[in-house]
């Protein structure tokens, strides 16, 4: 092989790589609405195998799945720990999906940390794969609030 086919067919493999890299940056931290109902409302009675799961907000419900050995779930915890703290209508549930693998396939958790949201009658709303930046999360929970046609607001009276 000449060096200048060298150069343009290692030239080529960087751009595939760099552009390969780029497309799997921005589907991070993404959010891909629920439009289909396809989701089992997330209640007691039909979920009863965990109890943490009837624990819905009153406006709405963040679910984080994470495992132990997830590198980016104690910063994507805390992001979300801080929004729920904000908010007392806004429930926060963490699942170590390593050790309860049906409700992980129930909701086709394929990585960690999935978060996924719920509206406050227990249907799943959206789901972010991957880590977001605490902005991003607050500004997904927002509009997922606004979109369902309640009042976004940052604590205190909601009525």
């Amino acid at each position: 092989m000449s060096p200048l086919t060298a150069v343009f067919v290692l030239s080529g493999l960087c751009l595939i790589a760099t552009a390969l890299g780029l497309f799997w940056r921005l589907r991070q931290g993404r959010l891909v609405r629920n439009r289909s109902q396809q989701t089992p409302p997330w209640h007691p009675a039909t979920t009863t195998a965990d109890p943490v799961l009837g624990r819905l907000g009153r406006r709405a419900t963040i679910v984080q799945m994470s495992t132990e050995v997830c590198a980016h779930c104690p910063s994507v915890r805390r992001s979300l720990t801080a929004i729920s703290a904000a908010d007392p209508d806004i429930a926060f549930v963490e699942i170590d999906v390593g050790s309860d693998l049906d409700t992980a396939r129930r909701y086709g958790i394929r990585r960690t940390p999935t978060v996924l949201f719920f509206d406050a009658h227990g249907s799943q709303a959206g789901r972010v794969e991957g880590p977001a930046t605490h902005s991003r999360y607050r500004e997904l929970i927002d509009d997922l609030l606004h979109t369902a046609g309640i009042e976004v607001s940052r604590g205190g009276s909601h009525e």
